[in-house]
């Protein structure tokens, strides 16, 4: 039963009389009791960090602006982007017309060129990223590839907030 159907029924049934007791404070209270008991099915969704740079890239790709080309016409903008965890900076990023994986294995091979190898690459289950061949540039150097549970994008909030933070125009 939720907090809101409590204080319905503690009201009509005469137990709680109006103004003495809020449905916030029931609802506090339920929650509350929820910690206390341990009957919370929500998981612990804290923030984490790895404390060694080079430790977990976060790999992602959003769409761009529309850019006109030569020819005249638009053509939509992926822009690919590597963070690492633990420093939260960007090792590699690059502006493509496809999101595939080719493009992603240059961003990677530039980002590895420059930075070393991470432990481990963290991806979406993306097309471009889930797929065979996307294990071998991983294991040749001994990394490891996480691919993270479906419509859970707080497992790689990093990058997305760099995409957004990324989109926004100034001064709005």
């Amino acid at each position: 039963m939720s907090a809101s159907a409590i204080f319905r029924q503690l009201h009509d049934n005469g137990s709680i009389i109006t103004g003495e007791v809020s449905e916030s404070t029931v609802n506090h209270y339920v929650n509350q009791l929820a910690l206390e008991l341990k009957t919370t099915t929500s998981r612990d969704m804290r923030r984490y960090e790895r404390p060694h740079i080079n430790e977990v890239w976060c790999g992602d790709s959003s769409v761009g602006p529309y850019l006109k080309t030569a020819d005249g016409q638009k053509h939509k903008v992926y822009i690919t982007a590597l963070i690492d965890d633990a420093s939260r900076s960007i090792v590699g990023i690059d502006v493509f017309f496809n999101d595939n994986f080719v493009n992603l294995m240059s961003v990677i091979k530039s980002a590895v060129a420059k930075y070393g190898h991470p432990r481990i690459f963290n991806f979406d289950n993306g097309k471009s990223y889930r797929n065979r061949q996307m294990e071998l540039p991983a294991a040749r150097p001994g990394s490891v590839l996480h691919y993270d549970q479906p419509y859970t994008p707080t497992q790689k909030a990093k990058i997305e907030r760099w995409f957004r933070t990324m989109k926004t125009p100034p001064f709005s």
